[in-house]
Parts: structure tokens; sequence; C-alpha cells
């Protein structure tokens, strides 16, 4: 039987994504798999699942996977945006700390943050890239 890891683990960082706006309604308009074709800031969107380590034995591989959840935030001046960014980023790292179990077999933590601007279309946002950790076992036959 094929492994599900890569897609059970973006259908439970979008269903983290989706409880986070729930609970901060204010700081999040929309919640996307994946990017999407237009943006509705202050955003998430998983950008993306790559998995920097797969090591295999005779019966085993770990698989180490780095996906990164993009924060966008909406377009007002300089000095706002950064607070309210800075916000996000520390509600959104609280909430992944605070629940650590993906899937019943994957555990995950947030490991890294990097500030960047989107360019959407031609229109700069400010956005910061959230890299997790998230690793599993599979047993191979």
């Amino acid at each position: 039987m094929p492994s599900t890891f890569r897609s059970d683990v973006r259908t439970q960082l979008h269903a983290y994504n989706t409880a986070f706006k729930a609970a901060n309604p204010t700081m999040v308009l929309a919640v996307f798999k994946a990017r999407h074709g237009s943006l509705t800031p202050p955003c998430l969107y998983i950008a993306g699942l790559s998995e920097p380590s797969i090591v295999h034995d005779s019966g085993l591989r770990q698989r180490r996977m780095a996906p990164q959840v993009a924060l966008v935030e909406r377009l007002v001046d300089a000095e706002e945006t950064g607070d309210l960014m800075d916000d996000l980023v520390d509600a959104y790292l609280d909430y992944l700390t605070a629940n650590p179990h993906l899937t019943a077999y994957t555990v995950i933590a947030p490991v890294s943050t990097a500030d960047i601007e989107l360019d959407f279309r031609g229109t700069i946002y400010s956005a910061t890239v959230v890299t997790i950790r998230a690793d599993i076992q599979e047993g191979r036959n």
C-alpha cells in the first residue's frame, strides 16, 4: 500500500490553518491549501512540502518534511504592516507550538521563519514563510 504522508500533511496543515483562522477571525480572512489565484490578505497558504531528508535501511524509511506556510498581510502603511505581521507570526507560532500533533503518527514543530516581499501580479505584499518540521517512520516490505 502506498504512503499518503504528503497528502496527509497537506490536508492536516490546511485543517490547522483553518482552526487557527477560526480562533483568530480578525487576524486571518482566508486559508488555502496552496497558493491561490487571488489573494485575500490577511491569509495563509501552504507554500510547499519539501522533504530535505529521506533515510532508508533494511525495513524502514524515515522521512523528514519541511512544509512551508506563507502568512500574507494586507497592504497598509509600512509601520502598521510590520506590527500586524509580527502579531500574526507570533500568534501562528504559538498555535503550532500548543498543538503539535499533525496526525496520529506525526508531530510538527515550527523551526524557522523568513520575512519576504511577495510579488503577486505586480502588487507587493508583506509575507512571512514559516517552515515546519514533520517526521514519519514507515515500515517497508
